[in-house]
């Protein structure tokens, strides 16, 4: 599918394809709900900046800044669903921080949720549903090719772009699994910093629908290093 203007649903899909898309699909920009991106986007940057490397394995041309945060959303808004002894736990720490609490970001932050909330609710059977939000930075080097996986199998896929630095790849691929088990790609396409891809299998339909990223590397080889930084989230309640 050609760059399409937002939102992109799953009736746009339908219609491009010829057939019915049996899950829900909004992809589209922060602007479609009234968030400023550049306010968002700027605000997490020292967020990202500050997230701990994981542990190098043997490919130490490949890094990782991968940590996550539970959080209670409803119609209500955004709170932080957290037992007090992991209250210093990174990043629930870092969004208590004093000069953190006043930024507008904290609505901005809030209001995101509250909107995939409003997407999710119709196939949910609670006024209101725990999310994991996993806050990822994928780092490559010169010479790499690297695939983005989703390391938990139900993970329907809804994402958040933060930012792209020297990176070519990672297009966005909805792939729909049919009766004969067999997979389409039913969407692809190159989200930018502030795009957001939300699906939603309805009740009945699990893993029939699911959002992966193609494989990154670096678009200009002369640079030594280049990242994506994403904020996903995975129902868990």
């Amino acid at each position: 599918m050609k760059n399409k203007k937002f939102p992109i649903t799953h009736v746009t899909i339908s219609n491009k394809i010829g057939r019915p898309i049996n899950s829900n699909v909004r992809i589209s920009n922060l602007k479609d709900f009234y968030i400023e991106p550049n306010l968002c986007l700027a605000t997490f940057a020292n967020f990202f900046e500050d997230l701990p490397w994981e542990k190098s394995n043997s490919n130490n041309s490949v890094q990782i800044k991968n940590t996550a945060a539970i959080f209670e959303v409803s119609l209500k808004g955004l709170r932080f669903f957290m037992e007090m002894e992991n209250i210093n736990e990174f990043p629930v720490s870092y969004f208590l921080k004093e000069e953190f609490l006043p930024k507008a970001i904290n609505h901005v932050f809030g209001s995101v949720f509250s909107q995939f909330y409003k997407f999710i609710r119709s196939e949910l059977p609670k006024d209101f549903t725990k999310i994991k939000i996993h806050f990822l930075r994928e780092s490559i080097s010169k010479g790499v090719v690297k695939s983005i996986e989703n390391k938990n199998s139900n993970f329907e896929g809804s994402l958040l772009i933060m930012h792209r630095e020297n990176i070519s790849g990672g297009e966005s691929q909805i792939i729909e699994t049919q009766k004969d088990d067999s997979k389409e790609v039913i969407f692809q396409q190159k989200l930018e910093a502030g795009d957001f891809v939300f699906l939603k299998n309805k009740i009945g339909n699990l893993k029939n629908i699911s959002h992966y990223l193609t494989p990154i590397k670096l678009e200009d080889e002369s640079k030594e290093s280049g990242w994506i930084d994403l904020m996903c989230f995975e129902i868990i309640d």
